[in-house]
């Protein structure tokens, strides 16, 4: 398996330790962020895609809103806590840089860092091609 298509299982070893101290404060910080830029322009029951979701805490507070979500991460153990943290949320196992979902969603949501773990511009591409293609 090349580093481009190995599962980011860094976050694996403490995935409790960000459920427990750092989910709470993401909801605290993003979800008004998230409620002020991209919940009003979108229709009620939206489907949003959580790329990088973490251990759940914000699927399950958009999800508590009506919405549909969707919670994608590379870490195994953050994918279990999320399900456990948001179980009115469904949750993938999954690269950023690599998913493939069907083009349902109105709105793709990466809070936190997430992100910043791309480390090429082709890779940080690649993750957006893969927004697109799963974006309506």
């Amino acid at each position: 398996m090349t580093p481009m298509h190995a599962r980011y299982a860094e976050y694996d070893p403490f995935a409790w330790i960000y459920s427990r101290h750092w989910g709470p404060v993401a909801i605290q910080r993003f979800l008004p962020i998230v409620e002020k830029l991209v919940l009003p322009h979108l229709p009620s029951g939206a489907h949003i895609l959580d790329l990088c979701c973490g251990t759940g805490q914000l699927s399950h507070a958009l999800a508590e809103r009506g919405y549909q979500v969707t919670g994608i991460d590379g870490s195994e153990n953050m994918i279990r806590l999320a399900r456990i943290n948001a179980s009115n949320a469904n949750f993938i196992i999954g690269d950023a840089r690599l998913f493939n979902l069907p083009k349902v969603y109105h709105a793709v949501v990466s809070t936190y860092d997430s992100l910043n773990h791309i480390m090429s511009l082709e890779q940080l591409t690649q993750v957006f091609k893969c927004i697109c293609m799963s974006s309506g």
